[in-house]
């Protein structure tokens, strides 16, 4: 996404500023792109060196609607408002102690998700380098289009589902409480004050809109290609 938005950024620096010529964006853009796809291509690796290393993970776990209430007895002053209905439905943690299978779910979503990014910054790069070479109308700058549109589209949902499956899975582990022990105040037993475990999934479907965008450029380089050719052949 950063890297997108940097890349925006240079068109419209260029259209603002007469000395940038079409070479110097296309110039940019390519060189932005490859630095975005050795960035994404790192922070795949510590991904997985984070998941075989054993240390904590950072996940955002789904709960069911909680908001805290006061124990009994306690009362306090300040607010001049309640909370008539809500509360938080997921929570951004460090979770130690996850079992082998919720944290290869986890970080194989997280791998799977930058491979979107990846794959994208690739394109740009390549359709960038043969435009500087004067050749952007060819097969293979369609077929990667077409594989990248694949991959966005595959890669951006198979990310949420792993993550989702993990997400859960981590939240039953932390959150599951099968007994507990409290003392009582005023003659009634103190709740635990933890929310509770949820499997509640969201899907967003950014992927599929992403994934026609790219086809549609992978069917204007073909018809570009087309149209090259035909005028190839009359001269």
């Amino acid at each position: 996404m950063i890297v997108l938005l940097i890349i925006a950024m240079l068109v419209v620096v260029s259209l603002r500023n007469e000395r940038w010529g079409t070479r110097d964006v296309v110039r940019s853009t390519g060189t932005v792109a490859a630095l975005g796809a050795v960035a994404t291509g790192i922070a795949i690796i510590v991904n997985i060196a984070n998941a075989t290393g054993g240390g904590d993970i950072d996940m955002t776990v789904p709960v069911d609607e909680y908001w805290p209430a006061l124990n009994p007895g306690v009362t306090v002053e300040g607010p001049t408002a309640t909370v008539a209905g809500g509360g938080f439905t997921s929570a951004d943690v460090q979770v130690h102690g996850l079992d082998g299978a919720t944290r290869a779910l986890w970080v194989t979503g997280q791998v799977v998700g930058l491979l979107v990014p990846l794959t994208v910054c690739l394109l740009i790069v390549l359709a960038c380098w043969k435009l500087l070479h004067g050749d952007p109308f060819v097969a293979l700058v369609t077929r990667v289009a077409l594989w990248t549109s694949v991959v966005v589209l595959v890669g951006g949902l198979a990310s949420q589902i792993l993550q989702q499956i993990a997400a859960s899975r981590a939240a039953h582990a932390l959150l599951d409480i099968t007994s507990y022990t409290a003392p009582d105040v005023h003659g009634q037993e103190l709740p635990t004050g933890l929310p509770r475990s949820t499997g509640g999934w969201t899907l967003s479907l950014w992927p599929v809109g992403a994934a026609l965008l790219i086809a549609a450029f992978a069917a204007l380089v073909r018809y570009g290609t087309r149209l090259q050719e035909d005028v190839e052949g009359l001269v």
